[in-house]
């Protein structure tokens, strides 16, 4: 878009150089026409000249004329008149030839003064056709800045679109990166615990091993003290009693020996039992810290990316005054808004987490550390624990299930900042998501 807005700016530039082109050659003709209107008007009052003078000059002709024909009438009496009579004639053929001339030079000034109008016509048909571009060329210079104003707010909208999409991509990263260090830790602690399990294991077959053995040992005791009564029923009776008494006391180290071994094999069953319960109670947290990364993230987008919501460790921070009046736990209509938008992805996540898997969604209620005591909240205790119990009771009404909640109160005594100023205090008064075991 801003490549096109660009080449608009250079279109629009080569528009303005032929308007102002254009803009030139009419102010030429209207000079040119200026000058033609003028050379037009001194000819027509060259031609208004001449017809007076071919006017007057018709005047003396007939004046002459009259003399003329009363010097006819007196049939020329004397020489001197005939004289006069030639000089008249003269005259009159001297007029006759200026009328001609002035009718000659009246011609022309016609036929100019005609050449000059059919000049000043095209002239007018020229500005007419140039004013016509000038016209076309601005309202299309007034369509194009229109296209390039719409450009560039379209470039502006995509501007605002690609820093939305920037941000949102940021809180995605930060968040894919903050889980994936939860599951690698996770399965760190799994293979660790894997390798216990097995060490315990193979500690348990040993030790099954030596019990199996130490009870075959005190078979075979039994069985050479049977037989050693039986062939010594006829000895003395003091060297079989001796010999009974050594063997029984080997029979009883070798039950000790047994029993130790009994014990410890259940100590290490006991230990291996506690290993796994610790294995597969890791499995769930990685899973159940994917869920809450899931959840976080749908939460922070229907939130519409507000600066003051944050996510704070494994919680997910609403500040009270999005949801509440100061010393109130009455939701607002705003908090209604924005807790319905909490409401619809908690449906969404706790539709796809495993039955099997024990978790709650854990609404937790703090405080600043400014005290409070009123008719409503004896302190802020139970300010904490009412704006808790209200946000649950909302989400409730609004279709979750009440085993997916639970609500806690901490009071003034979990900061987030530990300042004592007015921004300090506005941090501490918040609610707590925190997608957790239950």
């Amino acid at each position: 878009s801003q490549a096109q807005a660009s080449r608009r700016g250079d279109q629009l530039r080569t528009e303005d150089a032929e308007i102002a082109r254009l803009e030139g050659l009419i102010e030429n003709a209207h000079s040119e026409r200026a000058t033609q209107a003028t050379a037009l008007r001194d000819a027509t009052a060259a031609g208004e000249r001449l017809r007076q003078q071919l006017a007057a000059a018709e005047r003396q002709l007939t004046a002459r004329q009259a003399e003329m024909e009363q010097l006819s009438t007196r049939l020329l009496s004397t020489g001197a008149e005939r004289d006069q009579l030639r000089a008249a004639a003269g005259q009159v053929d001297e007029l006759r030839r200026q009328l001609a001339a002035a009718q000659t030079e009246l011609g022309k000034s016609q036929a100019l003064a005609a050449q000059r109008a059919g000049e000043l016509s095209a002239k007018a048909a020229e500005v007419a056709r140039l004013s016509q571009l000038v016209e076309t060329a601005s309202t299309e210079r007034a369509t194009q800045e229109a296209k390039v104003r719409k450009a560039s707010a379209d470039a502006t909208g995509l501007q605002q679109q690609l820093a939305e999409a920037k941000a949102q991509l940021s809180d995605r990263e930060r968040l894919a990166a903050g889980r994936a260090d939860q599951l690698a830790s996770g399965q760190a602690e799994i293979a660790r615990l894997n390798q216990l399990l097995d060490t315990a294991r193979a500690e348990q077959a040993k030790q099954e091993t030596a019990a199996r053995e130490a009870s075959a040992d005190a078979a075979r005791l039994q069985q050479q003290l049977a037989a050693a009564e039986h062939q010594l029923a006829d000895a003395h009776v003091d060297s079989l009693r001796e010999l009974k008494q050594a063997q029984n006391g080997e029979i009883l180290r070798l039950l000790a020996v047994l029993g130790a071994a009994e014990a410890q094999l259940r100590g290490k069953e006991q230990t291996v039992r506690d290993l796994g319960a610790k294995v597969a109670m890791t499995a769930e947290m990685t899973q159940l810290s994917e869920f809450r990364s899931q959840f976080f993230s749908r939460l922070h987008a229907v939130l519409e990316q507000r600066e003051d919501v944050q996510i704070v460790g494994d919680s997910f921070v609403l500040p009270a005054e999005i949801l509440f009046e100061s010393g109130s736990a009455e939701l607002g209509p705003s908090g209604k808004a924005q807790l319905h938008k909490v409401a619809q992805a908690l449906r969404d996540i706790g539709s796809q987490i495993p039955p099997d898997l024990d978790w709650v969604l854990r609404i937790d209620g703090h405080t600043d550390k400014l005290p409070i005591k009123t008719a409503q909240f004896d302190s802020n205790w139970d300010l904490a624990a009412a704006r808790a119990i209200s946000v649950v009771k909302f989400l409730l009404s609004d279709g979750i299930r009440p085993e997916w909640l639970s609500a806690n109160a901490f009071g003034q005594f979990h900061p987030l900042d530990s300042a004592d100023d007015a921004s300090a205090f506005r941090r501490n008064r918040r609610i707590e998501l925190r997608l957790t075991q239950r």
